[in-house]
Protein backbone atom coordinates (compact mmCIF):
# COMPACT_ATOMS: atom_id res chain seq x y z
CA UNK A 1 0.00 0.00 0.00
CA UNK A 2 1.24 3.46 -0.84
CA UNK A 3 1.62 6.06 1.92
CA UNK A 4 -0.51 8.41 -0.19
CA UNK A 5 -3.34 5.91 0.07
CA UNK A 6 -3.04 5.97 3.88
CA UNK A 7 -3.13 9.77 3.90
CA UNK A 8 -6.10 9.94 1.51
CA UNK A 9 -7.87 7.29 3.57
CA UNK A 10 -7.37 9.36 6.71
CA UNK A 11 -8.68 12.46 4.93
CA UNK A 12 -11.69 10.51 3.67
CA UNK A 13 -12.46 9.44 7.23
CA UNK A 14 -12.19 13.09 8.32
CA UNK A 15 -9.31 12.23 10.60
CA UNK A 16 -6.51 14.74 10.92
CA UNK A 17 -3.11 13.11 10.95
CA UNK A 18 -0.87 14.91 13.39
CA UNK A 19 2.18 12.80 12.60
CA UNK A 20 4.21 12.08 9.49
CA UNK A 21 3.71 8.82 7.64
CA UNK A 22 6.76 7.71 5.72
CA UNK A 23 7.06 4.92 3.25
CA UNK A 24 9.84 2.60 4.40
CA UNK A 25 11.14 -0.41 2.57
CA UNK A 26 8.38 -0.23 -0.05
CA UNK A 27 5.24 -1.79 1.42
CA UNK A 28 5.56 -0.69 5.03
CA UNK A 29 4.03 2.53 6.31
CA UNK A 30 5.65 3.84 9.46
CA UNK A 31 4.10 6.46 11.75
CA UNK A 32 6.36 8.02 14.35
CA UNK A 33 5.44 10.81 16.73
CA UNK A 34 3.81 11.63 20.05
CA UNK A 35 1.52 9.26 21.92
CA UNK A 36 -2.24 9.34 21.60
CA UNK A 37 -2.37 11.05 18.20
CA UNK A 38 -4.34 8.39 16.33
CA UNK A 39 -1.62 6.25 14.72
CA UNK A 40 -3.02 2.95 15.97
CA UNK A 41 -6.62 3.85 15.18
CA UNK A 42 -5.80 4.84 11.60
CA UNK A 43 -3.58 1.77 11.08
CA UNK A 44 -6.22 -0.65 12.39
CA UNK A 45 -9.11 0.97 10.56
CA UNK A 46 -7.16 1.10 7.31
CA UNK A 47 -6.01 -2.52 7.57
CA UNK A 48 -9.44 -3.85 8.54
CA UNK A 49 -10.96 -2.08 5.54
CA UNK A 50 -8.37 -3.24 3.02
CA UNK A 51 -7.30 -6.77 4.10
CA UNK A 52 -9.09 -10.02 4.86
CA UNK A 53 -6.87 -10.72 7.87
CA UNK A 54 -5.22 -8.25 10.25
CA UNK A 55 -2.65 -9.46 12.76
CA UNK A 56 -2.28 -6.78 15.42
CA UNK A 57 0.70 -7.04 17.75
CA UNK A 58 1.26 -4.51 20.53
CA UNK A 59 4.73 -5.09 21.95
CA UNK A 60 3.90 -3.30 25.20
CA UNK A 61 0.62 -5.08 25.92
CA UNK A 62 1.84 -8.40 24.49
CA UNK A 63 5.54 -8.64 25.40
CA UNK A 64 5.44 -12.40 24.86
CA UNK A 65 5.21 -11.68 21.10
CA UNK A 66 8.79 -10.40 21.19
CA UNK A 67 10.06 -13.98 21.38
CA UNK A 68 8.65 -14.67 17.89
CA UNK A 69 11.25 -12.30 16.47
CA UNK A 70 14.28 -13.28 18.57
CA UNK A 71 16.92 -14.87 16.37
CA UNK A 72 14.59 -14.91 13.35
CA UNK A 73 16.34 -13.95 10.14
CA UNK A 74 13.51 -14.56 7.68
CA UNK A 75 9.74 -14.18 7.37
CA UNK A 76 9.03 -17.93 7.39
CA UNK A 77 10.63 -18.30 10.82
CA UNK A 78 8.71 -15.31 12.15
CA UNK A 79 5.44 -16.71 10.78
CA UNK A 80 6.15 -20.12 12.29
CA UNK A 81 6.88 -18.54 15.67
CA UNK A 82 3.78 -16.34 15.52
CA UNK A 83 1.56 -19.24 14.49
CA UNK A 84 2.69 -21.07 17.63
CA UNK A 85 1.63 -18.05 19.72
CA UNK A 86 -1.58 -17.00 17.93
CA UNK A 87 -4.21 -19.68 17.41
CA UNK A 88 -6.87 -19.60 14.73
CA UNK A 89 -5.11 -17.21 12.34
CA UNK A 90 -4.03 -18.07 8.83
CA UNK A 91 -1.33 -15.92 7.26
CA UNK A 92 -2.42 -15.61 3.62
CA UNK A 93 -0.05 -13.78 1.27
CA UNK A 94 -1.42 -10.48 -0.08
CA UNK A 95 -4.52 -10.84 2.13
CA UNK A 96 -2.88 -10.48 5.55
CA UNK A 97 -1.62 -7.23 7.01
CA UNK A 98 0.53 -7.15 10.12
CA UNK A 99 0.38 -4.18 12.47
CA UNK A 100 3.40 -3.90 14.74
CA UNK A 101 2.35 -1.37 17.37
CA UNK A 102 4.84 0.09 19.85
CA UNK A 103 7.57 -1.38 17.64
CA UNK A 104 10.21 0.58 19.56
CA UNK A 105 9.92 -2.12 22.24
CA UNK A 106 11.18 -4.83 19.88
CA UNK A 107 14.30 -3.96 17.86
CA UNK A 108 14.13 -7.36 16.17
CA UNK A 109 10.66 -6.52 14.81
CA UNK A 110 12.07 -3.28 13.43
CA UNK A 111 14.79 -5.28 11.73
CA UNK A 112 12.20 -7.71 10.38
CA UNK A 113 10.65 -4.93 8.27
CA UNK A 114 13.50 -5.46 5.82
CA UNK A 115 12.80 -9.19 5.72
CA UNK A 116 9.09 -8.59 5.07
CA UNK A 117 9.93 -6.20 2.22
CA UNK A 118 12.39 -8.61 0.63
CA UNK A 119 9.89 -11.46 0.99
CA UNK A 120 7.07 -9.41 -0.54
CA UNK A 121 4.12 -11.59 0.49
CA UNK A 122 2.75 -9.47 3.36
CA UNK A 123 2.22 -5.80 4.11
CA UNK A 124 3.30 -4.45 7.47
CA UNK A 125 2.27 -1.26 9.23
CA UNK A 126 4.59 -0.31 12.07
CA UNK A 127 3.75 2.38 14.59
CA UNK A 128 5.45 3.64 17.70
CA UNK A 129 6.19 6.66 19.81
CA UNK A 130 9.45 8.33 20.71
CA UNK A 131 11.44 6.00 18.47
CA UNK A 132 14.25 8.47 17.97
CA UNK A 133 14.59 9.67 21.57
CA UNK A 134 17.86 8.48 23.04
CA UNK A 135 17.37 6.65 26.32
CA UNK A 136 13.65 6.04 25.85
CA UNK A 137 12.72 2.60 27.09
CA UNK A 138 16.19 1.72 28.38
CA UNK A 139 14.81 -0.33 31.26
CA UNK A 140 12.51 -2.27 28.94
CA UNK A 141 15.43 -2.87 26.57
CA UNK A 142 17.47 -4.29 29.45
CA UNK A 143 14.59 -6.62 30.34
CA UNK A 144 14.30 -7.62 26.68
CA UNK A 145 18.03 -8.46 26.51
CA UNK A 146 17.74 -10.58 29.66
CA UNK A 147 14.75 -12.39 28.12
CA UNK A 148 16.62 -13.05 24.87
CA UNK A 149 19.62 -14.43 26.78
CA UNK A 150 17.41 -16.89 28.64
CA UNK A 151 15.86 -18.04 25.34
CA UNK A 152 19.24 -19.01 23.85
CA UNK A 153 20.57 -22.38 25.04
Amino acid sequence: MQHKIVLKYAEKENRRLSYPVERLYGTQAFGDNIRQCGKTFIAQHFAETNYKTVVYINFIKQPERITAFLGAKDVNTILLNLSAQISGVTFTPEETCFIFDEIQECPEARTSLKFFKEDGRFDVIATGSLLGVQGYGDELKKQHRRLSKTKDP
